[in-house]
């Protein structure tokens, strides 16, 4: 029987310390103080806040920056600095509030709420997520599953009901190609008994699996765990292929449910097959 690890899109209720738990922006129409966890400052009922420019402060440091314009003025006018077009209302072209949920530099999602406080998302990131395949079709490149999740993750930031996402508990695979020694020589034993044409080879690709946080069996280092498995394009049939681990060769079965850790570790989480 093999070890098991979790590698699912569930995403985690608790995003680390860099989170920025729905921090409002630092602009708005009027300014002010906003409130903001970690904010140095602080509201008259006591929450940490920082405080916003005005919107006419932001167009004026734009302005400013006008001087710095290296460029022809006739073919690149203006600024340097550019309020970016997520800020303006697509219809009216009025600048409108918006928001960011940021994790770091490089992951965040931008959105503006309606009326009754419901976010839309304007922007998003794939960083964190662009490296894993389409969890409904492996072959598709429809990337719209991203803004599912970052859907999810500022609603439940708000405080509001999030929505089950049809692949929520599907593994976190992603593809990579045979590119060195290294990576085709844990999976030679897959290959015995097998014509060449069948046989793996260099730069066909395969399956890569990323184990979620605490979901790696208890008797391996996760700096020195990577599961990858031949190439299979039906998504029902990842929990019950066999994955290799590449610094070890041992084989392991993947999960999305269950417990983490030890001999039966689930959600993207790996059990060791013995």
């Amino acid at each position: 029987m093999p070890k098991i690890v979790d590698v699912s899109y569930r995403p985690s209720r608790n995003p680390g310390p860099q989170a920025v738990e729905a921090c409002r922006s630092v602009a708005s129409e009027a300014g002010g103080l906003v409130a903001c966890p970690g904010g140095s400052l602080r509201l008259p009922d006591g929450r940490e806040a920082i405080k916003a420019l005005t919107w006419a402060d932001v167009a004026d440091i734009v302005e400013q920056f006008s001087s710095l314009n290296p460029y022809d003025r006739e073919v690149v006018p203006g600024s340097v600095l550019k309020i970016e077009d997520d800020n303006f209302d697509p219809e009216t072209r009025r600048q409108r509030q918006l928001y960011c949920y940021a994790i770091s530099s490089k992951r965040y999602a931008l959105f503006v709420l309606d009326s009754k406080g419901t976010p839309t998302l304007t922007k998003w990131s794939e960083h964190g997520l662009g490296h894993l395949c389409n969890p409904t079709d492996l072959d598709s490149d429809d990337r719209r599953w991203i803004p599912q999740v970052w859907l999810n993750i500022v609603r439940r930031a708000l405080k509001l009901r999030t929505r089950q996402l049809s692949f929520e508990y599907s593994p976190a695979i992603g593809r990579v190609t045979i590119s060195s020694p290294a990576v085709i020589r844990p999976l030679a034993a897959l290959n015995d008994g097998k014509t060449y044409g069948k046989q793996l080879k260099p730069f066909n690709f395969l399956l890569t699996c990323h184990v979620r946080v605490f979901g790696h069996p208890s008797d391996v280092d996760p700096e020195r765990f990577h599961l990858i498995a031949p190439y299979e394009s039906d998504p029902e049939r990842w929990t019950d292929i066999e994955w290799i681990d590449q610094y070890s060769g041992k084989p392991y079965r993947i999960t999305t449910e269950g417990h983490h850790g030890g001999r039966g570790v689930p959600g993207s989480s790996a059990r060791l097959l013995a």
